[in-house]
């Protein structure tokens, strides 16, 4: 996926399975994160992608959304039942791996 200010740059997927949707998928972006872009979050909640990160790479953040769930109010049906922002020197688990943020950003 790929717009003006988004990327996709990683997709993790299940090996045994390659029409899978993506378990997590890593967006790195120029652009602040807005209320638009986390309504557009809700587009990969839809296609079941348990988990989203979002890289803000000037204000050096990572936007992480987990738990897709079905939701009557958002643009696509679905939104994260997570939604967290985090500083670059916080640490993050995707997929039961402990990743630092320096190390991305």
């Amino acid at each position: 996926a790929e717009d003006n200010d988004h990327a996709t740059a990683i997709e993790v997927v299940h090996r045994d399975t390659p029409d899978a949707v993506p378990v997590l998928i890593v967006e790195v972006s120029d652009a602040p994160m807005s209320a638009a872009a986390v309504e557009e979050a809700g587009r990969y909640a839809a296609a079941g992608v348990a988990a989203l990160w979002v890289i803000e790479v000037a204000a050096r953040k990572l936007h992480t959304f987990r738990g897709p769930r079905p939701d009557a109010d958002a643009k696509h049906g679905y939104s994260y039942q997570q939604v967290r922002a985090s500083g670059q020197f916080a640490l993050v688990a995707p997929l039961a791996a402990e990743i630092h943020l320096a190390q991305v950003c």
